[in-house]
């Protein structure tokens, strides 16, 4: 992810692009590992309760995608269609590497 950071800001300060449209996108990767262990930790109280929370992470995950994405998007003026780029990549690619890490956490089970 902090590749996938440095390649962005570079190519974004580059071409003009970075303002302060850009800042909600790592700031919001930031946290979902504290949303993941949250939802984590309110379902560790059930034994059998990984796949309850890995869907309740993902729900909430997208609906937070969806609220900022919504919100940016309002009150933006200018950088909408690259700001919407660099988010939905970093989003595919944290769903990816969640998704490798759910599987080889299921498998260890």
């Amino acid at each position: 992810m902090s590749g996938l950071t440095a390649v962005l800001s570079a190519y974004m300060s580059k071409n003009g692009i970075m303002s302060l449209a850009f800042w909600p996108v790592p700031v919001f990767f930031a946290l979902m590992p504290l949303l993941q262990y949250g939802v984590n930790r309110l379902m560790k109280a059930k034994k059998d309760a990984l796949t309850m929370s890995i869907m309740a992470y993902r729900a909430i995950k997208l609906l937070f995608a969806l609220i900022l994405i919504m919100v940016c998007l309002w009150t933006m003026s200018e950088c909408r269609l690259e700001f919407a780029i660099v988010f939905f990549v970093f989003y595919f690619v944290l769903t990816v590497v969640e998704t490798v890490h759910f599987i080889n956490r299921q498998k260890q089970r």
